[in-house]
């Protein structure tokens, strides 16, 4: 014979409970979930269902618990996190739906008829019916516009004035609003200031604090190895000293150490000796390369001076030859011109010959009158 599990056999219970539909027997409930008993206004109360269609659900909802309640004994024994979850119905189909259904499509045309043109058509006037009669109002008999628009007109710039008030204080609130707002505005920039600068020192504080843990962290470690090594270290030196000292013991049993004097040369005079010739060689390499680089150096130098004399020289010397080429041009010219000179001085000499060797024709000698009026004349120009 099977057994049953608990939870299995509450599922069967229920499931027995709920199989007789037909049971005219009422369940047992409290005054306070009894649908036929009405409690305040009717009026926005959501009409109830039918009691069979409430039942009806009432027992598909405890069926539905059932089957999972078995269901989730059926999975076995759940952790406290598994116990804590909620399982939620998530939609995994794809969002669109393919219409494969061909539907049948035709054209069709139409065509809405022209508008006629036609003249508009005439005033309709109805036939007067009955007897017309005449009245004469005069003036002041209906109203007097002095005394009615008063009212009328206090009326409006009452409710004008009312307005504008409004308005007025409409905008002084508005003010007030707007200056509300900018002091909240900047008290709350003030807080989100000082919200940032505490979670900013909040920060560096934490920051600080983590930094320090490690830094301890590391500082513990680290002496920890310094003490596993000082620890090895001294271990190792007192063990090798008793080994040390027993070899030592052991090669002198045996007569190892035959010539202590070639031994203490060894082992104290070469090294010293060694590491002595080692710096003067060392010290003999150093000077030679300084020697060597200060007279590359004083080389490079000279040849440096050397290079600049002789281009200063060159170019000197390019100088001078360009003042004596000018020199040799200008005393050229010199010659051309003293040349020039010397034969237009010739010239004038022999023009100077030809006309000392040209003879005047004789002229009459003046008279005393001619003399008179020729002195008269040079007194008048003096």
């Amino acid at each position: 014979m099977a057994t049953i599990t608990k939870p299995e056999g509450k599922v069967e219970r229920i499931k027995r409970k709920l199989g007789n539909e037909n049971s005219t027997k009422q369940p047992m409930m409290s005054l306070m979930n009894d649908r036929r008993i009405c409690r305040g206004s009717t009026y926005a109360r959501v009409p109830a269902q039918n009691r069979h269609d409430s039942e009806r659900e009432i027992q598909k909802k405890k069926v539905q618990r059932a089957n999972v309640v078995q269901e989730m004994s059926r999975r076995g024994p759940s952790t406290e996190a598994t116990r804590k979850r909620q399982e939620r119905n998530v939609q995994t189909e794809e969002y669109y739906e393919k219409l494969t259904t061909i539907v049948r499509e035709y054209d069709a045309e139409t065509q809405t008829p022209f508008a006629y043109e036609r003249p508009p058509s005439p005033l309709f006037m109805p036939v007067s019916s009955g007897n017309d009669a005449g009245t004469q109002i005069l003036e002041g008999e209906l109203f007097d516009f002095d005394k009615e628009v008063i009212p009328v007109l206090e009326v409006i710039v009452g409710r004008t004035i009312e307005k504008a008030l409004m308005e007025v204080l409409e905008e002084e609130e508005l003010k007030a609003i707007e200056k509300r707002q900018a002091e909240f505005a900047a008290l709350r920039h003030a807080e989100l200031l000082e919200a940032q600068r505490m979670e900013g020192v909040e920060k560096r504080r934490s920051d600080e604090k983590e930094r320090r843990k490690t830094q301890e962290k590391m500082r513990v470690t680290k002496e920890g190895v310094l003490r596993l090594k000082v620890l090895s270290r001294q271990l190792s030196k007192h063990v090798v000293a008793e080994v040390e000292a027993d070899v030592f013991r052991k090669l002198q049993e045996l007569g190892k150490f035959d010539e202590p004097q070639l031994i203490d040369v060894e082992t104290r005079v070469l090294p010293n000796m060694m590491s002595r010739v080692a710096e003067e060689v060392a010290l003999r390499d150093v000077s030679t390369r300084l020697v060597a680089e200060l007279i590359h150096a004083a080389c490079a130098q000279r040849t440096r001076r050397f290079t600049e004399s002789r281009d200063e020289y060159f170019a000197r010397k390019a100088v001078v030859e360009a003042v004596v080429i000018a020199a040799e041009k200008e005393s050229e010219i010199i010659c051309d011109i003293e040349q020039l000179e010397a034969e237009r001085i010739n010239e004038e000499k022999e023009r100077m010959k030809l006309w000392e060797a040209y003879e005047d024709p004789i002229t009459p000698e003046p008279t005393n009158e001619e003399e008179g009026v020729e002195d008269d004349d040079a007194a008048g120009g003096r």
